[in-house]
Formats: C-alpha cells, structure tokens, sequence
C-alpha cells in the first residue's frame, strides 16, 4: 500500500512539473488575466516547443502580455529585441505588434523619443493588419501628450490615409483626443463623427462620448453640449474609476460655465465611488471652492 501511494504521490509531482510543459497558447490566455506569472510559464513553455519562428513568435507576444501585466517593462523591451534578432524571417504582422508591445513598454518607462521612434518603425512596416495603424495611433497620442504637436500632426496626416484608419474605432477615437490637445476642434468631431457611425461596443462607446465632451468644453465652449456628452458616457461606464472621473468633468464644465451650485453637487458625486486617483482630492478641493463662490455671492 505504501508504494502505492508513494507512485501516485511521484506521478501528481511529475503530471504538477509537466503541466505548464503540455499547456497550450489558449490555455494561457484563458488565465491571463486571473494569474499572468502562470500565464507567462505557459508562453515560455509553448516558445520553447515551438517548431518555427512562427509559432515562437506567437509564444513571445503572449509572454509580452504576461509581463505588461506584471508591469516588467525592462523585460519586454529585452524578450522582444532578443526575438527579433534571433528571428529576421518573422513576418510584418507578428514584429508589428511586437514593436507596439515595445513602444507601450518604452512608453510607460518614460523613455518618449524611444518609444515614438519604435512606434513610428511599426508604422513604417505598413502591415496589412491593423497593428502598425495601432503604432501609429500610439505615437499620434504620445506625441500630443508631450505636447510634440507637429509630430503628431504629422504622423495623423500620413496615417489617416490608411484604408483601415476610417473602419478602426480605436484609432478614430484616439487620434480625436489628441486633436483635443492640439486644439483642432472641427478635426476631432469630424472624427468622433466618423466613430460613431461603427459598431461599437458600450466601452467604446464611453470613450467616445468622453472626448467629445472634452472638446465641446475645452475648444467649443459648448457646455450644455459637454454635460450631455458626459453623461451619456456616463450611463456606459463600467467601473467606478470611469463613473468618479466622468462626475469630476461634469463638475468641471458646470464651473466654466459658472453654475457653481450644479458644479458644487457633481464635484460632491467624485467621492460616493470607490475610485482612486488625483481627481479625487481635486474634486474635494474644487467643492470647496465652489461653496466659496456660492457663499460670496449670499
């Protein structure tokens, strides 16, 4: 009986040891985001069996996504360029996304003249998939944020060009938030115009509205326009993050449109959600500011 169980304890060890060895890509995408060092295991174990570049390269893009998630930015940077050189053959589609996987990872080092430089090479693969048109939204949205407005205005004016740049909700819709910051209002709704006339899901959506309303009240100084805006993206959030921030813009448009009693009470809705973020303690001190207001005038 004792050698018995001790075989079956040897083989639960063996079958535990073997297992990530066996899983396959979908068994790794199935728990990405419920346990991305086991995720990333599994890729690593599907690169190593892999059979061709192809299929090697498919296993790099999982482990990229394992380790974005745990926030390894270093270690994408470094999978991806030993990939890359170990790999000259792999097609357009699969090294575009990788360049967008190490843009995103330049990008969220801080490290901006790489990561535009590394997007702008995606781009210039001019794949036939939608990932060098990601590339090139990334690097409109970073060179706008950075305020490199000719560089983004730039790389809009090549790339919505693409054939797919009018069918992609995602490109659509961020490059309209950058001519948000490049204070090209007629451009940015002609965009969210263009959008809105896809299929979107509720996600979608929401961001959708959301930038409208920034450039209805930063640019057009339509505040009634932005509120609506708001609020419609305030019916599709999904989250309390998304519902805190959108309350805090409403509160906002309310005050430059100086209805401070109405700014007063949306500025007060920020904090009934479990959401963390600057916004936050800037909405406290905004309502304060608006009870000084409204208390000035009595």
């Amino acid at each position: 009986m004792k050698k018995i169980f001790t075989a079956l304890f040897a083989a639960l060890c063996i079958s535990g040891f073997a297992a990530e060895e066996l899983a396959t890509m979908q068994d790794g995408w199935k728990i990405l985001s419920k346990d991305n060092v086991k995720a990333e295991k599994i890729f690593r174990a599907v690169a190593k069996n892999a059979k061709n570049n192809v299929e090697r390269g498919t296993a790099v893009i999982g482990i990229s996504f394992a380790l974005r998630y745990q926030r390894k930015n270093e270690e994408v940077i470094k999978e991806i360029d030993s990939f890359c050189a170990s790999a000259p053959d792999i097609s357009k589609n699969v090294r575009a996304h990788l360049t967008l996987f190490k843009g995103n990872a330049l990008r969220d080092l801080n490290r901006t003249s790489e990561a535009l430089e590394t997007y702008k090479s995606g781009w210039e693969l001019n794949s036939s998939t939608h990932y060098s048109l990601d590339c090139a939204k990334e690097y409109i949205w970073l060179a706008a944020d950075r305020k490199l407005n000719d560089d983004a205005w730039k790389m809009y004016e090549i790339s919505s060009k693409h054939p797919s740049a009018l069918k992609n909700p995602g490109y659509l819709t961020s490059c309209a938030w950058a001519m948000w910051k490049l204070n090209k209002a007629d451009e940015g709704m002609k965009l969210l115009d263009a959008a809105e006339k896809l299929k979107l899901s509720d996600g979608q959506k929401e961001v959708l509205h959301r930038h409208r309303g920034y450039i209805q009240r930063a640019l057009l100084k339509d505040y009634n326009g932005a509120v609506k805006s708001f609020e419609t993206a305030l019916e599709l959030a999904a989250n309390d993050f998304q519902k805190a921030t959108l309350w805090n813009n409403i509160g906002m448009t309310f005050e430059a449109a100086k209805e401070y009693g109405k700014a007063l009470e949306a500025y007060k809705k920020v904090g009934t959600f479990n959401a963390k973020g600057w916004f936050v303690k800037s909405a406290e001190m905004s309502a304060k500011r608006m009870e000084e207001k409204i208390n000035s005038v009595k």
